[in-house]
């Protein structure tokens, strides 16, 4: 008799099947699903090593496919970084005080990261400066990350990347500048890489942050996730994950972000596509027309 390796039972067993729709239990052998019916059906299947699961009348649901999101972004947001989403903070006065708490405990010179705010929710009804980011933490470089390409850096940030009121706007970004010609600290597009590229994590640091976001995914119900645009160090961390048995759902990587067809040829001759079922590269991200 071929055994399964588990079977899930007594709670509903979505299929997403027309034919089935909801059954009782359900076995898995080799990883493919072996059966799914009535629970006389499947108990026939249970020898001496399968896992039992009983789901105690919860549900039993297909794993949930994220086709656009940042993995390892969120890892490190949910590892390291402080969560000045809204409502957590409803005002810049509550950003600068969720920062200056970091500060706090953080020693000078280190650098603190916010995330996922939204200048439209917040009471003031504008962006923050870097002018309100030296008020909350004057002694450390702060970035505050609103998506992807747009983010605000206090001044101690804007000096370690050399930004001043003479640079120019990089190539495919934006150096927001006030009256007197001088940053505010809002940065756009490409423009946001000339202080995120000071920010340093550790391989450990980046496998730390990819079982995190394993761990959040999974949390949620999400078994597979498409990685939307990293490079070396994320492809980097993922496959160390891989290596070391930590990464615990699937993941396929999109190189990028890519804004050239230059950049399109090194990362074709350095990312072939391929990969196993856990870890996959299948494709490229370019951007044409910047972003948020």
């Amino acid at each position: 008799m071929d055994y399964a390796d588990l079977v899930v039972w007594n709670g509903p067993v979505i299929t997403m099947d027309p034919s089935r729709g909801v059954v009782e239990a359900l076995a898995v052998k080799d990883g493919l699903i072996v059966a799914a019916g009535s629970k006389p059906e499947v108990q026939r299947l249970i020898g001496p090593s399968t896992v039992v699961v009983d789901l105690g009348g919860r549900a039993c649901t297909p794993g949930l496919i994220n086709t656009h999101d940042h993995f390892i972004e969120q890892g490190v947001s949910s590892a390291y970084t402080v969560d000045i989403r809204y409502p957590k903070a409803k005002s810049i006065k509550e950003i600068k005080g969720l920062l200056a708490e970091r500060a706090e405990n953080s020693p000078p010179g280190q650098w603190i990261i916010g995330h996922a705010w939204d200048e439209t929710l917040l009471e003031e009804g504008r962006f923050p400066t870097r002018f309100d980011l030296d008020e909350a933490c004057p002694n450390n470089p702060v970035y505050i990350k609103r998506v992807f390409q747009m983010g605000v850096a206090n001044s101690l940030a804007l000096e370690m990347a050399g930004v001043t009121g003479d640079t120019p706007d990089p190539e495919f970004g934006v150096i927001e500048r006030g009256p007197d010609g001088e940053p505010t600290g809002l940065l756009r597009g490409r423009a946001t890489s000339l202080v995120t590229d000071r920010i340093e994590w550790s391989l450990e640091e980046r496998v730390e942050a990819v079982k995190a976001a394993c761990r959040d995914y999974l949390s949620q119900g999400f078994t597979l996730v498409v990685e939307p645009g990293i490079l070396d160090e994320g492809v980097e961390a993922l496959r160390e994950a891989r290596r070391r048995g930590l990464l615990s759902l699937r993941v396929q990587v999109q190189i990028g972000f890519l804004r050239s067809l230059g950049e399109v040829e090194d990362a074709v001759q350095r990312f072939p596509v391929g990969g196993d079922d856990l870890l996959r590269i299948t494709g490229l991200k370019m951007a044409v027309d910047g972003g948020v």
